[in-house]
């Protein structure tokens, strides 16, 4: 857990050298990022409500900014641009946790609005994961307790 402290803590500096101010700019550009952007099954809708709406009103959704995953940690990070994404998870009355990482930009270039792309998304349940493709897809999966 701590490990995960600190690459959060340096990820968040590393993104614009401001620290929290960045994460919480690359958290609300996320939020408002239109769902039919990142799938076209769906209709125009911010993404925040869309995903509000989906988990459901007993949900407690958090949210983060990370490196999707990509870091190895070894020396070849440092000469790469790693991505970063926020992501929204949220904790589902039942036990459930969904979660939405969306890559939001880069390590070196910022935020970049024309590259947004759903890195991840999955449901743990039970100490299992399920992956899920598409945003669309998301709303029946949720209906199906595996």
């Amino acid at each position: 857990m701590r490990k995960l402290l600190t690459i959060g803590i340096l990820l968040a500096a590393q993104i614009s050298g401001q620290g929290q101010e960045s994460v919480n700019r690359a958290i609300a550009f996320a939020k408002r990022i239109d769902v039919s952007t990142l799938d076209s099954r769906l209709p125009s809708e911010r993404f925040v409500k869309w995903f509000k709406e989906v988990v459901g009103r007993g949900a407690k959704i958090g949210w983060e900014v990370n490196d999707c995953g990509e870091q190895t940690g070894s020396a070849a990070d440092e000469d790469r641009d790693l991505p970063f994404c926020a992501q929204g998870q949220a904790d589902l009355p039942d036990g459930r946790r969904v979660v939405v990482s969306i890559g939001v930009g880069t390590m070196r270039k910022g935020l970049t609005p024309g590259t947004v792309a759903i890195r991840d998304m999955f449901i743990e349940q039970d100490g299992k994961t399920r992956t899920v493709s598409h945003l669309s897809d998301l709303v029946n999966e949720l209906r199906t307790k595996h």
